[in-house]
């Protein structure tokens, strides 16, 4: 959002902060709280700590008394102290090589008896998530940077004493944000990242996109888009949340893994993509997921420079069997390479490290996906709280039970209040487990149940779960089916299968019952993965077949 507003590009936001980003940070607030109206409502101050002359030694003109009561002051009235600081100094070790070693931190606490300052760090995937410095190192480490405070009123930030700060940040131009620019053509990023490749994708089928928007419509948190790889099925839940939430749902998003043994992992499988994209450039667009390492390793294929593991096929050379590929690189003169169609094969089969299955292929299709959510209970794993989206489920079984937790403690909510629960809130919930048990053990109906009451109760979630009589219901199909009040659905259903059947790879998982549509013979029944990253967010079957995969069906309700 704040990105969106401020209409940053992806550059910037992946830059590293240097001593100058503190006065930047409060500029470019200010401009943000212009924006949403809310100038008048958040009140806001900067003070930069320096050294006279910017010295490397010498007196500060922020003593450490004052600074101590700038941070108590943020803490008494619950106000928002943003500190860039040298991280150096501040963990009293090296581990940022940069001339200007700049970190940001929130002031989240201080025990004034012990002199330490707990802090909520900024970048929880590089350093921890909390932060407990002795005062001291804290102002060592701030000097040369600064710190900004966000308030309730303007008496808070007047007890600063810095107005002076303020006026001369806002009037450097070098702190203030750029002009607006219009652009033909997004900008490719320093770095390779997934979503380079899929807004080229999207552009290439005549859908509006860049980099900025894919980020920003993709469905996840920032951070986690700019990960360094992300595994197929979660490039194209990526992918599909785009085309739902800004392409009008103009484009249908298909995976297909290269697994060992599966039918259409061959070679000739391949080849009828790559030839039906080919034909098809401005309707069909094929993305490739590669392992790098082994395109690095074949010196008459590599052109020395990294795009990243994902690309787009461009073309095929039917007599010598070479693939041309686009890839993420922002250097234009290697973005464009060529790969034997067999070296390609190869690298689309190897075992993708993360997701712990093979690689394989992205084909967008410029046609409806909507009836993907037509009819569907509406349900999606980001509803519940997820430690990273992008690896793979230790329990999928815990990650449905949190799913069904906050579905259906928000739909019952009455004070408007919005809970997440997180599979972490289920597996702590247990007296004792074992990780070798949780990788290793396939789960049935009745230990299913076990552990989503004791859950329940330990975390005082009024819902109950009871083992599925299929018998009893008459068929599968009318198994699968919910109860309703007042046509929304009541219960839930948790459905545990064999993933070999399915997927074509040895397994177990769990997923929850989205939407049961059809009779019998020819219904499908469409579930919301609890391990997305392997298996897909979400995925539909015809009943029949995932009939003889389910293991266990456990459906639950309210107390």
């Amino acid at each position: 959002m704040v990105c969106q507003q401020l209409g940053l590009g992806i550059t910037t936001i992946v830059g590293g902060s240097k001593k100058a980003s503190v006065p930047s940070a409060f500029s470019w607030y200010r401009v943000l709280l212009k924006k949403l109206n809310l100038e008048k409502t958040v009140a806001t101050g900067i003070v930069l700590v320096e050294r006279r002359g910017g010295a490397e030694d010498g007196p500060v003109n922020i003593a450490d008394d004052v600074f101590m009561k700038h941070i108590e002051l943020a803490v008494e009235t619950e106000s928002v102290m943003l500190i860039g600081f040298d991280v150096n100094v501040a963990l009293n070790v090296k581990v940022d090589n940069r001339p200007e070693p700049c970190h940001f931190a929130v002031v989240i606490g201080i025990d004034q008896q012990r002199g330490i300052v707990r802090l909520a760090d900024v970048n929880v995937k590089k350093y921890r998530k909390t932060w407990h410095l002795p005062v001291t190192r804290l102002y060592s480490a701030v000097i040369g940077y600064g710190y900004i405070l966000a308030a309730k009123s303007q008496k808070i930030i007047d007890q600063l004493n810095a107005a002076g700060f303020e006026e001369a940040v806002l009037s450097e131009a070098c702190y203030s944000l750029p002009p607006m620019q219009r652009q033909l053509r997004f900008e490719y990023p320093t770095k390779n990242y997934v979503v380079t490749v899929l807004a080229d994708a999207f552009d290439r089928l005549g859908f509006e996109a860049d980099v900025k928007s894919v980020v920003n419509y993709s469905g996840f948190h920032l951070s986690f888009m700019l990960s360094a790889h992300l595994p197929l099925e979660n490039a194209a839940t990526v992918a599909r949340n785009y085309s739902h939430t800004h392409a009008d749902d103009g484009v249908s998003v298909v995976t297909r893994h290269m697994d060992k043994g599966a039918p259409h992992s061959t070679i000739n499988g391949l080849l009828q993509q790559i030839r039906s994209a080919v034909q098809s450039p401005k309707s069909r667009c094929l993305i490739v997921n590669f392992q790098t390492s082994l395109i690095q390793a074949n010196k008459t294929v590599w052109n020395g420079s990294n795009g990243g593991s994902y690309a787009i096929v461009l073309h095929f050379d039917e007599e010598k069997s070479l693939v041309t590929l686009s890839d993420a690189n922002q250097e234009s003169f290697y973005r464009t390479w060529l790969c034997p169609l067999d070296v390609l094969f190869t690298a689309l089969s190897a075992v993708d490290s993360i997701s712990l299955r093979a690689r394989g292929t992205l084909m967008l299709t410029a046609s409806s996906q909507q009836d993907m959510y037509t009819d569907c209970y509406g349900y999606d794993m980001s509803h519940s709280l997820v430690h990273h989206p992008f690896k793979p489920s230790v329990w999928p079984a815990f990650h449905c039970l949190a799913l069904v937790a906050s579905e259906m403690s928000n739909r019952n909510s009455t004070d408007g209040q919005y809970v997440q629960f997180s599979a972490e809130d289920f597996l702590y919930s247990m007296p004792s487990f074992s990780v070798y048990t949780v990788l290793a053990k396939e789960l049935e109906s009745e230990h299913i149940v076990a552990l989503a009451n004791t859950a329940f109760e330990r975390l005082g979630i009024a819902l109950e779960a009871k083992v599925v009589d299929v018998t009893a219901a008459g068929s599968f199909m009318e198994a699968c089916c919910d109860e309703k009040a007042k046509g929304k659905p009541a219960t839930m259903t948790m459905l545990g299968y064999d993933t070999r059947p399915i997927h074509r790879v040895a397994g177990f998982s769990v997923g929850v019952i989205n939407r049961v549509r059809g009779g019998e013979k020819e219904g499908t029944v469409q579930l919301v993965e609890g391990n997305g990253c392997t298996f897909g967010s979400v995925w539909e079957h015809p009943a029949h077949e995932l009939q003889h995969a389910v293991t266990a069906m456990v459906r639950i309700r309210r107390r």
